[in-house]
Formats: structure tokens, sequence, C-alpha cells
């Protein structure tokens, strides 16, 4: 088998106030085992499994996925991915950022889990080659590119199925939702707990094994996460942006932007369109 790969980013920056703009897109049929990662993405990303097999992991946790399995990839998580060695799967994918982003996932499938499966339309994959199609003839049109975006997300935000690992416990998800009510709030793990009315040590213990990190670690994550909106929409200073997102110290948000990122606030606020800021290589140590 040949490793046949397609990948189109656009050339020019859409407009800094968007709530979702379209960053790149592509198609690839994969060589037994070949991976990609571990690395961090400075957009939201979806890959969506045509055929073939291969292995996903995010969140310190391990995927196994098929045919018509979808993967997500937010700003600034490590993730690693490889393609079965016997059956490589074969994957499209767009990539995206904005306002609405996060709201967006959600509600195509990725509330609590980054995989899940995709409805069986053959307009949902047609949409992906389009927008690369349309791209590889010079056309960056915002309202094509985003007519083509908002069609998959039609497809995903009817009835989709979670496949693996939603939060299933009630009391993590009710935390969830109060950290992403509240974030841009001094909170503390005691307020937190007491607005899901359980003690303190007994939530840590609870949310780090259903999440895969403490709640403090959850709440910089997602700090950082509306960043990324705000660094990508608005034209307000990092300082105001990191107030704006919960921080009280310009220079503590820079740090855990770059931390979780591995770009400053200023290299990122350039990232839209261009193409060696799409991604950062994570080395050994690093994780």
């Amino acid at each position: 088998m040949q490793r046949n790969m397609i990948e189109i980013f656009r050339k020019n920056i859409s407009g800094e106030s968007s709530s979702l703009s379209f960053g790149f897109a592509g198609r690839e049929q994969c060589m037994g085992s070949h991976s990609f990662g571990p690395a961090k993405r400075a957009h939201y990303l979806i890959h969506f499994i045509i055929k073939g097999k291969g292995v996903f992991f995010a969140d310190e946790k391990k995927y196994v996925l098929k045919q018509r399995d979808m993967f997500l990839i937010r700003p600034g998580e490590t993730t690693f991915y490889y393609a079965d060695e016997e059956d490589p799967w074969e994957y499209a994918w767009v990539a995206f950022v904005g306002s609405d982003a996060a709201q967006i996932t959600e509600s195509c499938g990725f509330a609590y889990s980054p995989v899940a499966t995709y409805p069986d339309s053959p307009e949902l994959i047609e949409s992906i080659d389009d927008i690369i199609c349309h791209m590889q003839s010079g056309d960056e049109n915002d309202y094509y590119l985003l007519s083509r975006l908002y069609n998959i997300f039609y497809h995903l935000s009817r009835p989709v199925i979670n496949t693996q690992n939603a939060y299933k416990n009630e009391i993590v998800r009710r935390t969830v939702g109060v950290i992403r009510s509240n974030y841009f709030e001094k909170l503390t793990i005691q307020w937190l707990a007491d607005q899901v009315r359980v003690d303190r040590t007994y939530l840590y213990r609870l949310f780090k094994k259903e999440v895969g990190v403490c709640p403090k670690e959850y709440l910089t994550q997602y700090r950082i996460r509306m960043a990324t909106v705000m660094l990508s929409t608005t034209n307000q200073s990092i300082k105001e942006i990191s107030y704006a997102c919960g921080f009280t110290d310009t220079s503590l948000f820079s740090i855990c932007f770059k931390k979780y990122l591995g770009f400053t606030p200023q290299q990122f606020r350039k990232i839209d369109g261009i193409q060696q800021l799409s991604f950062q290589m994570i080395e050994d140590g690093q994780k």
C-alpha cells in the first residue's frame, strides 16, 4: 500500500472578529503503523476515519478506533496517534478556531469524550473534499469555506454516539459545568466542592480518577482554551485577555499558556493561516 496524502492551509488570515474561522483540511491513506506526535495543536481538529483502524491517545487514555469513528484534538492538548499495521486507516480532517468552536464541538458529540461515531452520510466527507478542491483552485472565499464547515457540523449535530469514556459520574459532570460557567472568576477547589455539595478531598480524588487531571489543572486548561478563542477573535490586549480568563497575573498567564500550547500568546495570535505554527511536536520528557 502506498501513502497518499494532501493537506491544504489557507493563505489569508480571516477577520479578527470571526466567531468561527476555517484553518486547514486534508485527507490521507496512511501506511501501516504511520504515526503523528506526540504533539500539541493550535486549532480544533477533527479526524474522520473513512476506513481501516488505528489508535488515538489523549488525556492519558488509549482509544482503539475504526471506520466511522472520529476523534477531536483541542488546542493545547498533547495527543499521539498511529495507523494499524495490518489495516491502516484512511482519514480526512478539518481544523478551525473561534469563539463558537468549543460549543460547536460539544454539540457534535464531544462534550465528554474526544471520540465519537459520525453518521453514515456521504455528504459529510464530500464536504471536506469540496473544501480541499476549492482551496486547490486558489479560492479562499470565507463564505464558501464556512458553508462547507457548517454543513459538516449539521451532520454531526444530529444524533451522534459517544463511543468511549464519557464522564459517567454526575458529580464530575456538574463540576465540569460549574468550571465552564465560572472559569473567569477567582475560583478555589473548596468553592467548587461547595457548589456540588461534596467534601473537597473526595471531589479531588473522584475528579482525577474520572477526568485524568485534578480540578485545578482542568480549570487552568479550560482557561487557556478560552484564552485561545479571545486571542483568535478579538483585539483585546494580552493583559485584558488574561484577566478575562481568570488569571490575576499576566506573567503567570504567559507561563501557563506556553506550558500547555508550546507558543506564547503573541505567537498564537499569528497562527491563523500560518502552517509552521499549526502544531508543536513534543519531545520525550516534555509531555
